[in-house]
């Protein structure tokens, strides 16, 4: 997936066009490059690692 008119915005997040049996959780996500893109929040650059907790 892409930003559209943006060179900087191509291929910045993928997803699986089908999944197997065991990876059904998988279906319809949307996975994001972290190393392509940046999250700001209140004009705050954030930590990509601060925002996901497994």
């Amino acid at each position: 997936m892409s930003v559209a008119a943006c060179q900087e915005g191509t291929d910045l997040a993928w997803s699986y066009g089908s999944v197997l049996p065991d990876s059904a959780q998988l279906k319809d996500l949307v996975s994001v490059f972290d190393e392509r893109t940046s999250v700001y929040v209140d004009d705050a650059k954030q930590d990509i690692n601060s925002l996901f907790r497994f």
